[in-house]
């Protein structure tokens, strides 16, 4: 799990509207600058995607694991705001091509 500070609970409206994609196999990528001076994620996963809590858990759990494996938030500089919506495919996929998939996302945002 994420901890608490880098949680992002609210402001998704705002996050949906105006914000940039970056699309990937694994995910979908929402992102917009925090007003604040702090660094804020949410992983979602809907019930459209998966049907079953214990699978949805499953891609949760794998795409925050991807996420520290990059070094969030360390590796990005300026604070943003991220919502990563999860694919069905985080289940099955290599977890060094999901980790490598975060990154490169990571690496768009910073441009």
């Amino acid at each position: 799990m994420l901890s608490k500070p880098y949680r992002l609970t609210r402001g998704f409206p705002i996050l949906f509207r105006k914000g940039k994609r970056i699309s990937s196999p694994f995910f979908l990528l929402r992102f917009l600058p925090a007003h604040d001076e702090r660094h804020r994620l949410a992983i979602i996963v809907s019930k459209k995607t998966e049907k079953t809590a214990v699978g949805r858990n499953r891609i949760r759990r794998r795409l925050i694991e991807a996420v520290k494996k990059t070094g969030y938030p360390t590796n990005i500089k300026t604070p943003v705001r991220i919502a990563l919506f999860g694919n069905r495919s985080v289940k099955t996929a290599d977890f060094e091509k999901l980790v490598i998939s975060v990154e490169e996302s990571f690496l768009r945002i910073r441009k």
